[in-house]
């Protein structure tokens, strides 16, 4: 039987109490990775084995961490610790530990020099989620990233370095099946392997992203028996997780990058979340086929299946501008 994930619908119409933001209303795709099989390596999914050209390098990582790690206190001693905390994130990436530490000491090199490699993080179909909107000629989407921490001060942002690639997967002819894998890492970064379950649901801009003037009276109609307990961030605005939609779940205050090219504001890709709801936000967002609640308790970590960990509140923001060759792509924003 085909997996689902379905939303549940929206406790009270907002709308009735704020016209205004009906016209605002917008679909959000829901990506919903969980845990299972890996799909082949021409499907969509998080972590395993991408489809990659076997005549391509794999990327490698030639940013100097030597210089970004210590003011993160990435040193051998922390990473160490972490390997040891979070054990083997899954039977491909064992071999990275002897005796539930890492297996060498990092070997930080000058920038420019190519050292660690990059690791398969989301791959998307457009036959799965044609709302990612693809270039033409186009119908794979593959996100990697460094696994370990980057500064990205023009972004304020802290966190891995993404690669962005659309492919057109009837030119691959043969797999890269040895895929390279990074010795030193971050295990908060290292995705565990999901299949994605593609829901469409309705969502609401967040409630930074409105004019000052609603946020106020949407904040003093909270405090209304009117509202019924319910609050906006956390169960009728922007939808939580990893997502496709112009309705960012925004973590800090929401700004869209300009393009690094023309300048102007880009628009959003992708959210990589590190889970799906929250404490409160749950009451909501989780969706209905999950399984029963142990003793009415939920989950404070919302089903981060994907394993990855961004920050203390994690989010990882995924930008385009469709108006250059190209596509660049910029990322920001990471709560940490």
């Amino acid at each position: 039987m085909m997996q689902k994930r379905t939303t549940p619908p929206p406790p009270l119409d907002i709308t009735a109490f704020f016209p205004e933001l009906a016209p605002l209303a917008r679909r959000a795709v829901r990506l919903h990775p969980r845990r299972g099989s890996e799909p082949g390596p021409g499907k969509s999914k998080v972590g395993g084995t991408f489809l990659w050209p076997a005549n391509e390098p794999w990327p490698m990582c030639s940013v100097g961490h030597a210089q970004t790690e210590p003011r993160r206190k990435q040193d051998a001693e922390l990473l160490r610790g972490e390997a040891g905390a979070w054990g083997p994130v899954n039977e491909r990436n064992r071999e990275w530990y002897v005796n539930g530490f890492l297996s060498r000491e990092p070997d930080p090199r000058p920038a420019g020099q190519p050292h660690g490699a990059y690791v398969g993080v989301i791959q998307l179909r457009a036959a799965d989620v044609p709302e990612l909107g693809f270039p033409e000629g186009c119908d794979l989407f593959q996100l990697l990233w460094c696994p370990r921490d980057h500064g990205h001060e023009e972004y304020s942002y802290w966190g891995p370095e993404c690669r962005v690639y659309w492919r057109q997967s009837s030119t691959i002819s043969e797999v890269l099946k040895e895929q390279p894998v990074s010795t030193i890492f971050n295990p908060d970064y290292m995705p565990q392997v999901c299949q994605f379950i593609p829901e469409r649901a309705q969502d609401y801009p967040d409630i930074f992203a409105l004019p000052k003037e609603l946020q106020y009276r949407i904040w003093s109609w909270q405090e209304t028996e009117a509202a019924q307990g319910y609050i906006y961030g956390s169960h009728l605005g922007a939808a939580p997780g990893m997502k496709i939609g112009d309705n960012v779940e925004w973590i800090q205050d929401p700004w869209l990058p300009p393009c690094p090219s023309c300048q102007q504001e880009m628009e959003h890709l992708l959210t990589v979340a590190s889970c799906e709801w929250d404490g409160e936000s749950f009451r909501r967002w989780r969706p209905l086929e999950e399984p029963p609640l142990a003793h009415g308790v939920p989950l404070q970590n919302g089903h981060a299946d994907a394993g990855i960990v961004l920050g203390d509140a994690g989010n990882i923001y995924l930008f385009v501008c469709r108006r250059c060759p190209g596509w660049p792509i910029a990322y920001t924003l990471q709560c940490s």
